[in-house]
């Protein structure tokens, strides 16, 4: 267990959490709660009580962007991005270099529209009040469109403007489409999470590591606390909610040991787990130095996408896709040296589906709030993706091809909804209209839950009845708790079902293109 170091900031008549999960979400809201003036346990299955080194939020980076087509996450990214900037705590750990999107060079229309409107979301006048800087230092330029691969070039550091590949060779000319956002690039994953933690911790907010919660505790209807696997108990004072943040394993941890099966058929399924392919090279000095400062790359047909080293040289690349059923999270307690799997563990994971997964996502988030149509993710991590993502960061940056021997590959898992809202909401009860009491659930990241580190904690207690949310925080809009409610995932889940064998009939293969709302 790690103790904090001050008492709790907490009266003694507040509510007390417990928060189930270290990550993002769970770190957030515990931030948010002793800010407040409440109380929170957080527990995680970590020997240190922070974010699980097999977890999301363990990652070397995330991107950083806030130009999405639909207005009410655009504004949300743009409030978020301003408290990176802004908030000395997330400060350290943003890097403002910029994301740098582009297509193939096959002239694809519907590229070309997507960059238009990318620019168009990022630099909407309207929007402006919600980007801030620190004070005496202006906003980075607008987001633009690239005429020419001069102009592609000038988006990343003059050191390395002579080593970028020939991806944007046709830009400008209608073969290859692309922008730049100045406005956005990329967050130390980890760092960032455990510093925020930190300081709910020195707030008063108390760390349990090694608690692998495995039952809930209830007095007559209500929900007060839980149990871990171990024998310990934990429970709520003053009517505390118990908040389960537990990313890609929510459901599993729900459905396998926290409900009774008439709750967890209530509850469905509203969330499934993808398993996302990452591979890093580790750079020399020199090399570490010249990207630095290197914008986010992200191919929009492929998904691909490239960050800057980091500060020990470890350049990170990934795909944003449907991504792939094995290997699922593991339960249990995790010890340093499980961290992420990598592709070998892909093959060599049991299978329990009797049919191969079609390929491809068709859409992305459209607007406002229209459900994506996800028509399945590959069943298993296929042989050689190592060295087909290596061939597509060398037709970004050539120079590194002398790295290819320090290649790693890495899992790294979402929490995916059908329309890529989250899921922000009390666990439904027996009957219609039934909560359980005291008992929350916040999943469903979808691969964009990251940025929101520094805002997300306070509309997850915004989802709490007035008796247990802080006085300070706002109650969900009228929008927001119904978009991230169980009920409007549970109803999408069902609609997605039963137009999945007409979609995947007409759209095939070409939906496996579109893959540019999961950002």
């Amino acid at each position: 267990m790690a103790n904090s170091s001050s008492p709790s900031s907490s009266s003694s008549s507040a509510p007390q959490h417990i928060v189930v999960g270290a990550g993002v979400f769970g770190t957030s809201t515990a931030l948010a709660a002793v800010q407040a003036g409440h109380g929170v346990t957080v527990l995680d299955r970590s020997s240190d009580g922070f974010v699980a080194p097999d977890g999301a939020s363990s990652d070397l980076n995330k991107i950083i962007r806030a130009d999405y087509s639909d207005p009410f996450y655009r504004v949300l990214g743009k409030g978020a991005i301003s408290e990176w900037r802004t908030n000395p705590l997330y400060s350290p750990y943003y890097h403002e270099d910029g994301v740098f999107f582009y297509s193939g060079q096959d002239g694809d229309p519907t590229a070309a529209e997507f960059m238009k409107q990318g620019v168009h979301n990022a630099a909407i006048a309207s929007d402006v009040h919600f980007e801030r800087m620190a004070v005496g230092v202006q906003l980075p330029k607008v987001a633009h469109l690239l005429a020419s691969e001069e102009e592609g070039k000038a988006c990343f550091p003059p050191s390395l403007r002579n080593r970028v590949g020939g991806f944007m060779s046709k830009m400008g000319t209608g073969a290859t489409s692309g922008y730049c956002n100045p406005r956005g690039g990329w967050a130390e994953a980890r760092n960032a999470t455990v510093a925020a933690l930190q300081e709910a911790q020195r707030l008063g907010a108390q760390l349990v590591g090694n608690a692998e919660v495995s039952s809930l505790i209830r007095q007559d209807s209500k929900v007060v606390g839980v149990k871990t696997s171990d024998g310990r108990s934990f429970t709520t004072r003053n009517g505390g909610a118990v908040i389960i943040c537990a990313g890609s394993w929510t459901t599993d941890l729900l459905l396998n040991s926290l409900l009774p099966p008439t709750l967890g058929k209530a509850l469905g399924e509203p969330a499934s787990t993808s398993g996302q392919t990452v591979i890093t090279v580790k750079l020399g000095e020199e090399d570490r130095l010249a990207h630095k400062g290197a914008p986010v790359t992200f191919n929009i047909q492929t998904g691909f996408y490239t960050f800057a080293p980091d500060a020990s040289g470890v350049l990170k690349a990934a795909i944003h896709g449907p991504g792939y059923s094995y290997p699922a999270p593991p339960c249990g307690v995790v010890g340093e040296a499980c961290a992420y799997p990598s592709f070998s563990s892909s093959s060599s994971a049991p299978s329990t589906s009797t049919a191969p997964s079609p390929k491809g996502i068709l859409g992305g988030r459209a607007m406002p709030f229209q459900p994506t149509i996800q028509t399945g993710k590959e069943e298993r991590v296929p042989e050689g993706k190592d060295r087909e993502m290596l061939q597509q960061l060398l037709e970004v940056y050539p120079g590194l091809e002398k790295y290819k021997e320090t290649l790693q590959t890495r899992i790294c898992w979402y929490s995916d909804t059908e329309d890529e809202n989250w899921i922000i909401d009390g666990v439904p009860g027996q009957h219609p209209g039934e909560k359980v009491e005291n008992l929350f659930i916040a999943t469903g990241d979808s691969g964009h839950g990251f940025k929101f580190l520094p805002t997300i904690g306070k509309f997850i207690l915004g989802r709490l009845p007035s008796s247990q949310r802080p006085a300070s925080i706002p109650a969900l809009t009228e929008e927001q708790s119904r978009f991230w409610s169980l009920e409007h995932h549970r109803r999408l889940k069902k609609e997605v079902a039963a137009a999945a064998a007409k979609v995947r009939k007409e759209i095939g293969d070409a939906a496996t293109n579109n893959l540019r709302g999961r950002l």
